[in-house]
């Protein structure tokens, strides 16, 4: 009987069979069922038929290729997928299957909505109390449109509305409340130039009490010819959604300069989710005017970009034979305050851990306290060695 187990978690898979099929059981020591939180979790198998008389094709749902970069995130029994759907591997998209809703897609072979990207994290973050509002975020790397005279990669969040049926008469069965914005992280020079790690490899979602806010820790590479390196950033909610919310790029024609769109802006503002808090009596983008749709095909990318929190990464690595390729994040309650610890995959046998301080920024909207780190000391952890939770020692929680 096979056995596979997963690199990361305590699992299992074995293969049984089943009649004229097979059934496939996962179980494991993190497999439970939560009954009460005053009960201890109780152990359950999740099984899997296996039917090969029933088959569905996988477009929209994976790659043809294995070691395309592809993304996914099941919500509601419907399936978003960031793939490439053709064989050859030219047509990339943000895809919508299964469930009850129609099926969508981006803008195909539109290279302002995506130029050949490679796709890094999905992640549903509600806006606000109202459902409608829901909006899935879609993390990753494109190469640059104004190549040569840019980086020649862009490091970009995207988001979705989760309820978007697309445009009655353009985009149909497409998405139109696609956005997308630069997502930087750089270090300030003396002379006010910038050095950017403009190639995105992971991002972590930390989650706080307040669900609409969590915090983005996300890794990013530098691979030029001159300069090479790592650095980590952290990123707030409200800095993104400002940005989303902020003046949309626009170019008058490909030999022009990119500037903020100043023009007649229409209604509802392109990129708001139908029914929710700002447009509760339109249910559908169906609904919306031609204008609304028009505009978003052509202005999908946002003229302002995302900094990071202080506007400089945590943790910076250069001149170094490796780059960091990973991150996941703890929070570690101390006798002088509270840290976040930051676990660094490299690719080479070994991790970097990391002790941050945090910076009190103020109450948040539950009575807490939202810490952003402020500082980190990494520490390595070499092939074979156990990375423990360090003992903070000189980071306090300010």
């Amino acid at each position: 009987m096979p056995l596979w187990r997963h690199p990361l978690e305590n699992r299992s898979w074995r293969e049984e069979p089943r009649g004229s099929g097979s059934r496939a059981v996962l179980s494991g020591a993190r497999q439970c069922q939560v009954v009460s939180l005053a009960k201890p979790c109780l152990p359950k198998d999740y099984i899997f038929y296996l039917e090969p008389d029933k088959l569905e094709s996988g477009k929209g749902k994976c790659s043809y290729d294995p070691k395309v970069d592809t993304v996914s995130a099941l919500i509601n029994e419907e399936l978003y997928a960031g793939v490439y759907i053709d064989f050859m591997g030219t047509d990339a998209a943000i895809f919508r299957t299964m469930g009850k809703q129609t099926a969508m897609r981006t803008d195909q072979y539109n290279s302002r909505w995506l130029n050949d990207p490679a796709f890094v994290r999905a992640q549903l973050i509600p806006d606000s109390s109202e459902r409608n509002d829901d909006k899935l975020y879609f993390f990753f790397r494109e190469k640059s449109a104004d190549a040569p005279l840019s980086p020649g990669v862009y490091s970009r969040i995207g988001r979705i509305c989760l309820n978007d049926d697309g445009g009655h008469c353009c985009l149909v069965n497409k998405w139109s409340t696609f956005l997308k914005a630069r997502l930087v992280c750089s270090v300030p020079g003396p002379d006010g130039i910038e050095t950017h790690f403009d190639e995105l490899q992971d991002v972590f979602i930390q989650q706080t009490q307040d669900t609409k806010n969590p915090v983005i820790y996300a890794v990013f590479s530098a691979s030029g010819s001159v300069f090479k390196g790592s650095a980590v950033c952290v990123y707030s909610m409200a800095d993104i959604r400002m940005v989303f919310n902020g003046p949309f790029a626009h170019k008058e024609g490909p030999n022009y300069q990119w500037m903020p769109y100043t023009g007649k802006m229409p209604y509802p503002r392109p990129g708001t989710c139908p029914g929710g808090t700002f447009t509760p009596s339109m249910k559908s983008t169906k609904d919306y005017p031609d204008e609304v749709i028009n505009f978003m095909r052509a202005h999908p990318l946002m003229y302002h970009a995302i900094y990071p929190a202080h506007r400089r990464p945590l943790v910076v690595r250069t001149n170094v034979n490796y780059r960091f390729t990973t991150v996941a994040v703890d929070q570690v309650d101390a006798a002088d305050g509270r840290y976040e610890v930051l676990f660094l995959g490299t690719g080479t046998h070994a991790a970097q851990r990391g002790e941050c301080s945090m910076l009190r920024r103020g109450l948040g909207g539950h009575g807490y306290h939202q810490g952003w780190p402020e500082s980190c000391a990494l520490h390595h952890t070499g092939a074979g060695q156990r990375a423990e939770t360090p003992t903070p020692r000189s980071l306090p929680l300010l």
